[in-house]
This record gives structure tokens, sequence and C-alpha cells, in this order.
């Protein structure tokens, strides 16, 4: 959530946004009537509330009772393929390769003779007497029929793929209130639950809830297929545990016993206790860290800007991008040009040493006194002059051969390490963050509001990219470096 891996179930905002496991799915929430399930493999779901009939776009169509424009284009326009619907839709995921789909005769063809095997195992979906008998007039069960025969026969794992599709009636069978018998054995498609736990094919989530369970997450009167909690355990919003193992649930957060979690900017810290009760305290960052989001973890880390051997730069605030043209650029400096003694510059050459790739081939450190130049050869010069031993001292500033990696600090601003692998690390002191420009731009505060959690969901769709570069990077040239 903003970036930070957080246990379930989630309480955002006083309610605006809930995040919860209900059965074998996880659930969004929100306050305006959103609602999204996923089962984490196969089947998503989201369902909005009638005052958003017509004002949607997307794969689920615009919701105005009107099947003959489901097919809109994002400009307005109707195709009737479906292909070209579907890859007008497509986000680019960073990391992620899919193709457009297919559409028509293009689409591969399930051979006839293995179509008849599988339609004999979906049948179990349609059958008049079997256990989804009291669904189907509720929910046809057909389109989830010849799902279900499709999807297995395109699957690898033709077992598991069944089991999800008959799985994916039984939920929204269920979400009418239609009741399912048990179509599940040990043999086949068993469903597997943790320790203190056993399957149900009719589970209400708050059944046997921990302390506090009840004010994080919403409780439905419909059941769902899921692991319902042995006698003597109890529900604390994932699993099934004692009385003693409960978790925490403290401002809309769940914490696991013993554990800390920092929030508010790094400013506080909250620590589950064998009690139940959350312990907060005051906290902040030694003056040369900040607080920062990293694999997960909001903590206090070093201020810290990367340029590694790709031409791939990291900002301070966690932006990254690909910097595609070579020249001389301004990588971090103080903002205030006046002759002051934290004044410092580091401005960076890059070439292309290869296609498509720019390469740090010098650093240039500039501070009120002193010029300090590193090749990628780790030859380096102070004032112009060759520095021939490992280490050099002047005004504060002190230059480090070590373990193949130049090491510039000074001790008021500005700490870097260039290694021999062409990896340029630059960091500020605390007292500087919001005084230094550059490529390398600034350490802003996290947002944790609403808005800013859509505006962070949809730039992290878009990730690293040349868009960041290439805005950023190409207004820091080095006007006094030729490009």
């Amino acid at each position: 959530i903003n970036g930070v891996l957080r246990h379930l179930p989630q309480n955002l905002f006083n309610g605006a946004v809930k995040v919860y496991q209900e059965g074998a799915h996880d659930v969004i929430m929100t306050d305006f009537g959103l609602r999204v399930t996923y089962d984490l493999v196969y089947h998503i779901t989201v369902s909005v509330p009638g005052n958003y009939r017509g004002k949607t776009c997307g794969l689920c169509g615009n919701f105005n009772n009107d099947r003959s424009d489901e097919f809109q284009l994002p400009d307005g326009n109707v195709t009737r393929d479906f292909q070209t619907f579907g890859a007008a839709w497509k986000v680019p995921v960073p990391g992620v390769v899919c193709d457009d789909g297919c559409s028509g005769d293009l689409c591969p063809k399930c051979d006839d003779s293995k179509k008849a095997v599988l339609e004999a195992k979906c049948a179990i979906i349609t059958n008049p007497t079997g256990p989804f008998a009291a669904c189907h007039d509720v929910i046809d069960p057909e389109s989830y029929f010849r799902n279900c025969v499709y999807d297995v026969c395109m699957a690898k794992d033709e077992q598991s793929m069944l089991c999800h599709s008959i799985a994916t009636y039984m939920l929204d069978c269920q979400d009418f209130g239609a009741k399912i018998q048990n179509w599940r054995s040990p043999s086949f498609c068993p469903f597997t639950c943790p320790a203190n736990s056993h399957y149900e094919t009719c589970v209400l989530p708050c059944t046997s809830p921990c302390p506090g369970l009840l004010d994080t997450i919403t409780c439905t009167t419909t059941c769902v297929e899921g692991c319902a909690c042995d006698n003597g355990y109890h529900y604390n919003g994932t699993g099934c545990v004692p009385f003693d193992q409960c978790s925490c649930y403290y401002n809309g957060q769940t914490y696991k016993i013993g554990e800390s979690i920092i929030t508010d900017d790094c400013h506080r810290v909250h620590t589950c206790q064998a009690s139940g009760v959350v312990l907060s305290k005051n906290m902040t960052c030694d003056p040369n860290e900040s607080c920062q989001i990293k694999n997960g973890v909001m903590d206090c880390f070093p201020q810290q800007c990367f340029l590694d051997a790709n031409g791939t730069l990291t900002a301070f605030n966690g932006d990254s991008g690909t910097v595609t043209v070579p020249g001389a650029y301004e990588i971090v400096e103080s903002c205030d040009q006046s002759q002051t003694s934290d004044w410092f510059r580091v401005v960076v050459k890059l070439e292309m040493c290869s296609p498509g790739v720019n390469t740090i081939v010098a650093v240039y450190v500039f501070f009120n006194d002193m010029m300090i130049t590193v090749d990628n050869k780790h030859n380096i010069w102070t004032n112009g002059r060759a520095m021939t031993q490992t280490t050099f001292s002047k005004n504060n500033v002190k230059v480090v051969v070590s373990d193949n990696t130049v090491r510039i600090n000074s001790p008021t601003n500005l700490q870097l390490s260039f290694s021999s692998t062409n990896k340029l690390a630059m960091s500020v002191s605390d007292e500087v963050t919001d005084m230094v420009c550059g490529a390398c731009g600034k350490l802003k505060p996290i947002d944790t509001t609403l808005r800013a959690l859509r505006e962070r969901v949809l730039m992290s769709l878009h990730g690293p990219s040349t868009a960041f570069a290439s805005l950023n990077i190409g207004q820091w040239t080095a006007p006094d470096f030729p490009q």
C-alpha cells in the first residue's frame, strides 16, 4: 500500500478503502461502492454502484445498458474487433510481457477429441442435478461452461485450471446467495487449509474473530467457500490462531505480535505487544538519513542518488530512467550559487561506449576552492594535479581510494563513491536536502493521501522509463562543458 508491504486486513483513510481476505479471495472495497475481488490466480471481479451507469470505460465496458457499444475505445470510437478493443486498453507494466490476444479464426482451437473429454469434466457446472443446480436459475452456467472447456484446453496445468474454472462459477453464485453443494473431494480439486482450520463450502468471514478485527474488515452476511477455524481458534484476518497469538489492530492497520512498523513519514513507530495493545513512540531519522520506502519497508535510509554503468539514473526520491543522450550533466549541486562554505557541484560526462548505452567516462566534483576529477580508469586529479597517493585531504574534503572505489566526502554536505564497475552513488546530509538541484532531484516527503495513492499507482504501472531521464536530466546539461 503506497509501496509498503502490509498485513491483511487494512482499513485506510477511516474506512475510505478496505483491503481484506474473504474466503479464498482478496477484496478491495471503497466507501463509494467499488468492490474488487481477486483469487490471486485466475479470477477478478469488479462491481460499481448504479450511480456510475454510463460513466465507466475500459475492458468492463461503459455500463450504459447498450450492448451495441461495449467495445468502446479510449477515443470514444467503437470497434467490432475484440483484439483491437483489448489492445487499446492495455497498460504497460514493468517486467511483464503480454500479447494483444486474438480474435476470430486467429485464436487457437481446441482439438475435437480433447474438447469432448474436457466437456465431460466441465459438465459439473451445468449438471441439472449436480452441486451447482441451485444456481442455474440465478446465473446462467453456459458461458462458465464454455470458458471452462476452452481455458482448460489451452492451459499447461489442466487440472489446476479446471478447479479454478469451476470455483469461479461457485464464487459468483455465492455472491448472489445461491447455496452450493460440496463438489470437492480429496481426489478432485482438494482445498488445502492452513493449520487450525478446515474446509467448508459456506464460511461466514466474521466467525470467531480476534478482538479488534471487526473494526477493520467489512463483515458480509453471504457465505463464501473457504477455511473455517477449528474449535478454540480465532480468525485474525488471514488464518486461525490461538487467542494469545491474535494480531493487533490499530488505526486500520494489522500488526503481528512483536512486530514494529514505522509510519507517518518515519515520525512514529508502532509495536504490537503480546497483550494485543500497540505501543507507539515518536522517532526521527538521523541527520544523514531520510524517510524512504525500499523493498516494501518504510524506514530511515541514507539519502542516495545512483547512476550505473548502463546509464540508468535513480534519483533521491526513487524515480529512475535511462539516459539516452550522451553529454555532460549537472547531477547534483547546491541551488544557492553564492559563495558559501557549503557550496558543491557534481558534473558527470557520459559517452556512448556501446550501441544504445551511455557510460560514465568522467566525474567532476567542485567545491569553493577545489576541483576533483575522476575518470573511468580511476585516475584522479585535484585542482589539476594528478593524485598519486590513496588519500587526499584539504579543507574538510577527503578523497580516499580503497576496495576499487573512489570516495569523496565533505562532512557538511556531500558523500560520493565511484566504483570500478562504473557505478556512481551520491548522498547529501539532511540539512541540505531541500537546497540541492540537479538531475538527482529532491527528496520529497511521502504523501499518504488518497489522491497521492492513486497517483502512485498510476506512476508505478509505467515504471522506470526513458521519460524520467529525458524530462529530468535533459534540463541539467552543464553549460560550461562541451556537449
